[in-house]
């Protein structure tokens, strides 16, 4: 009894796929609906602006047999919405191989953002067509730049233009620090090295208040070498006091 249940069951599997086959038979084997037109589809650019041109590269390639196949392509380009803003279409025969790039005109009144490009191959004795698709983006440009770049590139230099102002100013401050920094008088005796140290303390604050024409004013002072371009106390020949009492006016008259 179990061994004819089994039977039974056998036989109807194989019923039913015998109707199968009757069913979706057309003159062909039901497994001979294979692919014969290999296509590849790419955009030469990942980024446009409204009115540009996008190119996409073809290439179908016939490797089915070796009779020449009229092949037809569509092209659409979706929003973000999902709405069709372009479409056109080619017919191509192609017998081994066929490369080509097609060139797509998009309107000038195109949105910004993220945009997608559906290719569409139809070729005989295919039940559905092969479909490849890419996305790139859409973005306003100003004098040839895009607005992005335009941005990026106008940060980068005002960044580099704070980093040249820093530097210059950390310049200055270390020019004017280094200028106003007390010379070393230890090679001075003891009993007059004070004198000099007041005398450079004088010359300093003249400089730090009338910058190097200061050194011209007391160069004129009788008595006292400096050096001209450190302004450090080289030699007092006159009284230290005189000398001091001169600075002190000169300094006054200044301001």
């Amino acid at each position: 009894m179990r061994k004819t249940q089994i039977n039974f069951f056998y036989k109807a599997i194989f019923s039913l796929l015998f109707i199968f086959i009757l069913l979706n038979f057309d003159g062909e084997p039901v497994f001979a609906a294979v692919e014969k037109i290999k296509a590849i589809n790419e955009s030469l650019v990942s980024r446009l602006a409204p009115g540009e041109i996008l190119p996409i590269s073809v290439k179908l390639s016939n490797f089915g047999n070796n009779q020449r196949i009229d092949i037809k392509i569509q092209y659409q380009i979706l929003n973000f919405k999902k709405d069709v803003v372009v479409e056109a279409g080619d017919t191509v025969a192609v017998e081994t191989t066929a490369s080509f790039i097609k060139l797509i005109q998009l309107p000038d009144n195109l949105s910004k953002g993220r945009h997608t490009a559906i290719v569409t191959i139809f070729y005989p004795d295919q039940k559905f067509p092969a479909v490849s698709k890419f996305d790139f983006f859409v973005e306003n440009k100003i004098a040839g730049i895009f607005v992005n770049q335009l941005i990026f590139f106008v940060i980068f230099i005002v960044i580099l233009c704070l980093i040249f102002l820093i530097l210059g100013r950390l310049t200055v401050k270390r020019a004017r620090f280094s200028r106003l920094k007390p010379h070393e008088y230890s090679h001075i005796p003891k009993n007059t090295r004070i004198y000099y140290e007041i005398i450079n303390d004088i010359i300093m604050q003249l400089r730090y208040h009338a910058g190097d024409k200061a050194i011209n004013l007391v160069k004129e002072i009788r008595g006292l070498v400096i050096d001209e371009n450190t302004g450090k106390v080289l030699r007092v020949t006159e009284d230290p006091a005189k000398i001091i009492s001169a600075l002190i006016l000169r300094y006054k008259s200044m301001f």
